[in-house]
């Protein structure tokens, strides 16, 4: 079971009628951890909503998703990972359901600090809140609960809600995701937040820094293979997905670094923008992932421990920003002969000449090596 990640619904799903976990399901995780298997839950429940099943938890060893996918949550540091918000649009189109249904009542939840609150509470949000997740919620006003929202269910009757809900999808000015999970709950995510989503629409995507480039990601491998659970083992090979990159920046003759260097970064252009969740096909190599280079104890060398990015498109751009110490930046930039393709590391040595205090860096040369090697001759840069 090693490396094989089980991921299971909550409600109607894992929990019996009594909303509690039967304990050969909790014999039965348990066993599939022991062997190696990655466990977790997927939730429209609150963070807390989860973690209020103790023996439970204590089996989950990856992060948990909850408000429908509107957080990944780690379990043992007792933090989140990632969260997702409702556009602030969607307060005024809550406030006219309210009016137009007042059976209706509002459940808004904030996912910083596990908060929830009401506004028009009734039975419905009295069973959503208190009977399923046992929290007294205090009740509020639109205006007064704090945002960012992660998550907001309207409920009350069943010939109110389906009203309600075409309501909802017709008069909200933003993109949202509003899902009829029960017939009295209307639950409204961010758009495309769903935690029942088709994997083969989802995708895995770079994360800004929020001036036009992009941060590394991680380490990925993929399996996919048709298994009859419960008749048939899960044996599958995992394939790297992503590719490494190493840029290990020197001065001629391996000499000491300028001091007049004061710090270099890298980025990189062509790389996929996301991969598909069920395929892991790239999608859109015109990103640009930049990252910062580190000085060796010894000075000699300027380079980064191995960066994965998503696959790029053939012959990637590269660019150095050299910045000096009267901070002027000198920008190198040259495409490259290789290709950064799923399952391969690239590692480039950079050799640069003299760089004069005037600002003038020398020459520039690289070797790029992928199973074979180059060099690239760089004009000296004014």
């Amino acid at each position: 079971m090693e490396k094989v990640l089980l991921i299971s619904d909550l409600d109607k799903t894992l929990l019996d009628n009594n909303a509690r976990v039967p304990q050969q399901c909790l014999d039965a995780i348990a066993a599939f951890t022991a062997q190696g298997g990655l466990f977790s839950v997927c939730t429209g429940r609150p963070t807390r909503g989860a973690l209020m099943y103790s023996q439970l938890v204590g089996l989950i060893n990856t992060p948990i998703i909850s408000y429908s996918g509107a957080c990944i949550y780690d379990t043992k540091t007792h933090h989140a990972l990632w969260q997702d918000f409702l556009p602030g649009e969607t307060e005024d189109v809550f406030c006219a359901a309210l009016d137009l249904f007042p059976r209706i009542g509002l459940a808004i939840y904030r996912g910083e600090d596990d908060l929830t609150c009401t506004i028009h509470p009734n039975e419905y949000t009295d069973e959503l809140l208190w009977k399923r997740e046992s929290y007294r919620a205090e009740t509020c006003t639109l205006d007064s609960f704090p945002k960012p929202w992660n998550k907001c269910v309207l409920t009350g009757p069943e010939e109110d809600m389906a009203k309600c809900t075409e309501f909802i999808r017709e008069n909200t000015p933003c993109p949202i995701t509003a899902v009829l999970s029960e017939k009295i709950f209307l639950e409204i995510n961010g758009p495309g937040i769903v935690k029942g989503a088709n994997l083969a629409d989802m995708y895995f995507s770079l994360r800004p820094y929020g001036d036009g480039t992009y941060k590394p990601v991680y380490d990925l491998v993929h399996a996919v293979q048709e298994t009859r659970i419960g008749s048939e083992e899960l044996h599958t090979g995992l394939i790297r997905v992503s590719a490494g990159l190493i840029v290990n920046l020197r001065q001629k003759d391996n000499a000491v670094f300028n001091s007049n260097v004061k710090s270099v970064k890298v980025q990189i252009g062509g790389i996929a923008e996301k991969l598909n969740f069920y395929t892991a096909e790239p999608v859109n190599q015109t990103k640009t992932v930049r990252f910062d280079l580190s000085r060796s104890e010894d000075n000699t060398t300027m380079s980064n421990a191995t960066v994965m990015l998503f696959p790029s498109a053939p012959n990637p751009t590269l660019e150095l920003y050299i910045t000096l110490a009267d901070n002027s930046i000198h920008k190198l930039t040259q495409t490259l002969n290789s290709s950064l393709s799923a399952n391969t590391l690239l590692t480039l040595n950079v050799v640069i000449g003299e760089i004069l205090p005037e600002g003038n860096p020398g020459d520039f040369t690289i070797t790029d090596w992928n199973e074979e090697s180059e060099t690239i001759e760089f004009p000296t840069v004014e």
